[in-house]
Order: C-alpha cells, then sequence, then structure tokens
C-alpha cells in the first residue's frame, strides 16, 4: 500500500497538464501512487499524458468518457489504494514538498482532515497568497462542519488531505449529477461524519 493517492483529473488541458504532473512526479515523499483520470478529453492531453509518465511505474492512466469533475474524481478514488489521498485539478500544480509535509503532519496526529493553504497563480507568472485565516490548530467532532459553514475554512477539496479509509468507512458517497458547487457538497458531506481534523498554514498549492 502506496502512503499517498494523489489522484488528477484532466480535460482538455493540454497546455497545463505537463506542469501539474511533473510536479507530482518529483515529490519529495516517494511513495506515493498517481492516479490520472482523462475525462475523454479531445484535444493532445492524452498524449502528454503517456509521455511524461511512460517511464513511472508509479503512474495509472484511466481512460473514460466525458462526464465531468467530479465523476473523474469519483472514478480516480475507486481506484486509489494510499492511506491517504489528495485531489489535484490538472491545471494546477503542488511545491514538491506537499506530499510529505501533509503526510508527515496527518501521521503524527492521527488526522482524518488535514486542511492546508495555498496560492493563486496567473497567465502573467504572478503568484498571489491567499488571505489566509487559517490558525493551525487540530479540532475534532462537528467543529470543520461549522468552519465551513461560517467561511472560516475553505471548501475546496483540493486543499484537503483526506484519509482514505475515513471516507470509506464512513460509506461515503461523493456528489453526483450537480455541476455547481461539487467542492463544497463533498467537503460538506464529508465533515458531517466528524473528522478528526488539523490545519495547518504551509501554502503548498497553486490554483490556476
Amino acid at each position: 500500500m502506496p502512503k499517498v493517492s494523489i489522484i488528477v483529473a484532466a480535460y482538455n488541458i493540454e497546455k497545463y497538464i505537463e506542469r501539474s504532473l511533473k510536479s507530482i512526479i518529483h515529490q519529495t515523499l516517494n511513495d506515493i501512487e498517481i492516479i490520472i483520470v482523462n475525462d475523454g478529453s479531445t484535444d493532445n492531453t492524452l498524449n502528454v499524458i503517456e509521455n511524461i509518465c511512460k517511464k513511472d511505474s508509479r503512474v495509472k492512466i484511466i481512460n473514460k468518457k466525458n462526464a465531468g469533475l467530479i465523476e473523474a474524481r469519483k472514478t480516480g478514488f475507486k481506484n486509489a489504494t494510499g492511506e491517504y489521498v489528495l485531489f489535484v485539478d490538472g491545471d494546477d500544480w503542488i511545491e514538491l514538498n506537499t506530499i510529505e509535509t501533509l503526510y508527515n503532519n496527518s501521521i503524527s496526529d492521527n488526522i482524518d482532515i488535514l486542511c492546508y493553504g495555498f496560492k493563486y497563480a496567473y497567465d502573467s507568472g504572478k503568484i498571489v497568497k491567499e488571505q489566509s485565516f487559517y490558525k493551525e490548530k487540530i479540532f475534532h467532532g462537528d467543529m470543520l462542519l461549522k468552519e465551513l459553514l461560517l467561511g472560516r475554512v475553505y471548501t475546496s477539496i483540493w486543499s484537503k488531505f483526506i484519509k482514505r479509509t475515513f471516507i470509506t468507512e464512513n460509506e461515503f458517497e461523493f456528489p453526483s449529477n450537480i455541476s455547481y458547487g461539487e467542492d463544497l457538497a463533498t467537503t460538506l458531506g464529508l465533515a458531517i461524519n466528524m473528522p478528526r481534523t488539523k490545519i495547518i498554514k504551509d501554502e503548498l498549492y497553486y490554483y490556476y
């Protein structure tokens, strides 16, 4: 069992997927599996993925008919075997020490969901830090749900590092048939199961 499964959803992002995958392949923590779900791309996305990953045995490429982001994530999760999972959108990227930092922080405190910071990235090359109101802390019970509803924790699923068995043992089902607010629906659904949650300030994800 790998320590972490990184699930990447990709749809018609031939210009951006290489940047994303290189940031994942070269992580300082090597004990990972990389699951790339090609959601029916009609451009050169699949060829770029195959060229980058053909020599990396940790990579699994799944091709499916286009059904949207949430379905691509669900497909990726069904094929995940790691202790923890991280969802990365294929036009975003992460710091090279992201997985090591998230994993060590989670294991040390037996965390179900770890929330962390990010930066906004623009075509111009400009990088803007999030206006972080995060305070590093650990809590459990219904506190994550309260923090999400009060706007004190971002609802994005990609800023959550999640213990895989927390999802499976609670029989959580990812939302279906929605095209707006997928992340909100997912994070609230996870939060009602009262996870042991940790917040760290580290800004490790680049949101393009």
